[in-house]
């Protein structure tokens, strides 16, 4: 199924129904899917600009279908255990932590597009590294 659409070029129209038909791709446990990305008017034509959109809208897709990462890291338990319990006479907060431990968690959890990175492929390349 994949990115399919009825627009006539990769407009917002394109992107919502390309995302609707991608996350029904996902929900059915495809593997593999060969029209993802690009197609525009149900097929009948293919736009590069579509074809990155829908290449990084696919990888927001697989990143929510590997799931919620329930190890020891994935939680943070560290940081829990280092700030323990609220009902402590001093109260604690992760803000002192979280410059710590957030590009470790941001990097791992979540999906960072290079779409919309207005700062240059260098930096785009030392975020991803």
């Amino acid at each position: 199924m994949g990115g399919f659409n009825g627009a006539k070029m990769p407009d917002a129209q394109a992107g919502y129904e390309a995302a609707n038909t991608i996350q029904a791709t996902i929900n059915a446990s495809v593997n593999f899917n060969l029209h993802t990305a690009g197609w525009l008017e149900g097929g009948l034509c293919m736009s590069y600009e579509k074809f990155i959109m829908d290449a990084d809208q696919a990888g927001m897709m697989r990143v929510s279908a590997e799931g919620i990462d329930m190890s020891e890291n994935g939680q943070a338990m560290d940081a829990i255990r280092e700030i323990g319990s609220m009902s402590d006479d001093v109260p604690k907060h992760f803000l002192g932590l979280l410059r710590r431990i957030s590009r470790r968690l941001f990097i791992c959890q979540m999906f960072l597009t290079i779409i919309v990175l207005s700062s240059g492929f260098k930096t785009a390349q030392e975020i991803l590294q």
